[in-house]
Formats: structure tokens, C-alpha cells, sequence
């Protein structure tokens, strides 16, 4: 009986004891929060939330329903996006991004300064300059998959600070196949400054020129071309694979090389990251693309 007591109290200690730190964290007030893709494939939606005091209670909503959205096309207003639910802002014309074009997001709301994202040129697509898609391979995450080596190339253009996305998604007869790939080029857990495999998108390897910058580069990727069919999970082959090749802005670089794929608590031991953003005014990010296809018959 003693020990159990003894237990008992150790463990009330344990979790009751608390100490008060006395430390204000810095908050700079209340900042509207932008996400969105601008891409000539879509019809232009963006996300538009709010942030949260680092301490006290917060009720956590589904963003800002009551904002106004501007939309500007080489600093002409084009569209004033609506309110679709949850925070979300869609085109009530179906309007589309054109490449070559530079657009920028305004946003107001009441209670909230004014949010803003900076200029960004839709780039014009880069094409493929060759792509093999023959040679059995060993894959090096399931044994005994049929596997292959995919090279592709293509061309830098001459301009500083481009980047690209290369990215594959397979279908077995219109369903999603879901697909190992694993990069060649370099282990798929190392970014060299030249590129890197994103967290988020597995099969999505993003580049950036300042290793080739001007010049055609080669990405060698290994492809499995069995996987799991979306939903139930049975094991089928691939009878296509997309090949997709985005010219992307910097900020979809560094979204996808500062994206954290770990979900719930286990985000409190991660290492924080500096967060890049292309809004004044506020926080958020704007991604920017456009991108050629080619459809493989494995």
C-alpha cells in the first residue's frame, strides 16, 4: 500500500508541476495569410486566412469569408474573386493566368492591413528536349518490381534564378496508380544546392540552374512500374505515366524544399525553418508555373 502511495504522488508531481516562464513572444498583430497557384492550367483560386496570437486562447476558423480580392494583370485589374467557402476565393469569369504575363493578388479586410503579393511573371513553358524511357533497371526500393530508367532533357533559358519541377504520376485504366520512383542523379534525401526530391510530392524532383544555368541538363529518375490503385490498395501496373516538366517562380522552390511532411505533434520537435514569402503586408506564399506533358507507355 505504501508503494502505491509513494507511486501515486511521484506521478501527481510529475505532470502538476509547472513554472510560468515570463517571456512574451513576439507578435506583431493580426496579418492575413495568402496562398495560392497561379498557372495557365487553372482557374485562379486563392486561399486567404489569418494569423494567430502565439499565446492565449484562439478559436481557430475557416479563414476570412468577408475579404475583397483584386486580381491585376500587368498592374491592370482583371478579376474580383468571390467567396466560395472555408476562405477560398475563386474567379467568377473562369479567368486563367496567360504566360508572359505578371500578375499580382490585393487583398482587404476589415480588421487587418492590407495584404499584398509581389509581381510574378508567368514563365513560358520549357519543352522537353529528349526523354528515354527503355532500360530495365533494379529498383532499390521494392525487389522484384518491374522498374525502369527514365533520362530526359531540356534547356535552360538564359535568364538567372529559373526553376523546374519534374514530376510523374501513373493511372491503370483512368485510376490512380500509386508509384515509387527514386532519383539517380542524387540520394533522395540530400539537396545539393542544384535540386532535390520534394517531401511533399514524392515523385516531384526540383531544380534550380545554378548549376546549369543557360545550358540543356539531363534528370535521371528510376521508375517502378507496379504500384497500389487508389483507393484499395491493390497492386496493378501501370499501362501510362505522365511526365510533367514545370518552369516554376522561387516560390514554388522553396515551398516544396521547406515543406514539412511530418503531421500532428511530432511538429514540435522538428528544427524551425525560415519560411520564404512573396506577400507584403502579410504571410503566405504565391507558387507559379506553367509546364509541358508527354504521356509514356511503359
Amino acid at each position: 500500500m505504501i508503494y502505491r502511495v509513494l507511486s501515486l504522488l511521484l506521478l501527481t508531481g510529475a505532470f502538476s508541476c509547472t513554472k510560468d516562464l515570463g517571456v512574451d513572444l513576439p507578435y506583431e498583430g493580426n496579418r492575413l495569410i495568402l496562398y495560392g497557384v497561379l498557372s495557365p492550367d487553372s482557374v485562379v483560386t486563392l486561399r486567404v486566412g489569418h494569423s494567430y496570437p502565439p499565446t492565449g486562447r484562439s478559436v481557430f476558423d475557416d479563414g476570412i469569408q468577408t475579404a475583397e480580392v483584386h486580381l491585376y494583370e500587368d498592374s491592370i485589374l482583371v478579376d474580383k474573386l468571390a467567396h466560395q467557402g472555408e476562405g477560398f476565393y475563386v474567379s467568377t469569369t473562369s479567368f486563367k493566368p496567360t504566360a508572359g504575363k505578371s500578375y499580382y493578388y490585393q487583398v482587404l479586410a476589415t480588421g487587418y492591413p492590407q495584404a499584398q503579393s509581389k509581381p510574378e511573371r508567368i514563365p513560358d513553358p520549357v519543352k522537353f528536349q529528349n526523354y528515354k524511357f527503355d532500360e530495365v533497371i533494379r529498383s532499390t526500393i521494392n525487389s522484384g518490381f518491374p522498374t525502369r530508367k527514365l533520362t530526359l532533357s531540356f534547356i535552360d533559358d538564359t535568364q538567372p534564378d529559373s526553376y523546374y519541377a519534374v514530376d510523374l504520376r501513373a493511372y491503370l485504366e483512368d485510376q490512380v496508380l500509386a508509384i515509387n520512383t527514386f532519383g539517380l542523379d542524387r540520394p533522395d534525401d540530400v539537396e545539393d544546392g542544384c535540386g532535390f526530391r520534394s517531401a511533399g510530392e514524392l515523385n516531384e524532383y526540383n531544380l534550380s540552374d545554378i548549376c546549369f544555368n543557360g545550358q540543356s541538363t539531363i534528370v535521371r529518375i528510376g521508375v517502378e512500374l507496379q504500384g497500389y490503385i487508389q483507393p484499395g490498395g491493390r497492386v496493378g501496373s501501370a499501362d501510362e505515366i505522365i511526365l510533367s516538366l514545370r518552369r516554376t517562380n522561387r516560390g514554388y522552390y522553396e515551398y516544396k524544399r521547406t515543406f514539412n511532411a511530418v503531421e500532428g505533434f511530432l511538429q514540435a520537435f522538428q528544427p524551425p525553418q525560415l519560411r520564404y514569402s512573396n506577400i507584403d503586408g502579410g504571410y503566405g506564399i504565391i507558387l507559379v508555373y506553367s509546364k509541358d506533358e508527354i504521356l509514356l507507355k511503359p
